[in-house]
């Protein structure tokens, strides 16, 4: 009897505990980015806010900076396409700074490969 008492306290004790623990969710952001690069070395660029808080938009590799952009608080959308041909081969970080942080994006930016073209003829 004493052993069923105690196992039902500490099961008691237990689920409480588990009742009031305050789950970890990450804090959710004002806005939303979305990114794309092309096989032309172009990058889609996507900000979509839903409060009226301001965004910079900012293409770096290594401390320098490729391009930056304030989107402002009235302005809900901005979508652009960033020509980055000319640009050196490497790993670059797009950063998407707000006053609730900061969202980064590691992009790969390669010379494109020429596929082999051929040509088939049946008779």
């Amino acid at each position: 009897m004493k052993f069923l008492l105690g196992t039902l306290l500490f099961t008691t004790l237990l689920s409480a505990n588990i009742a009031t623990a305050t789950p970890n969710t990450p804090k959710s952001r004002s806005f939303e980015t979305n990114t794309f690069v092309t096989r032309e070395n172009k990058i889609w660029v996507a900000v979509e806010k839903s409060t009226s808080s301001s965004v910079t938009v900012v293409l770096r590799k290594q401390g320098d900076v490729y391009f930056n952009k304030f989107i402002g608080k009235s302005q809900s959308k901005f979508v652009t396409k960033l020509d980055v041909s000319a640009l050196a081969d490497g790993q670059y970080e797009l950063e998407f700074i707000s006053s609730e942080g900061s969202v980064k994006k590691r992009i790969n930016i390669g010379t494109p490969v020429q596929e082999p073209t051929r040509l088939i003829s049946m008779k």
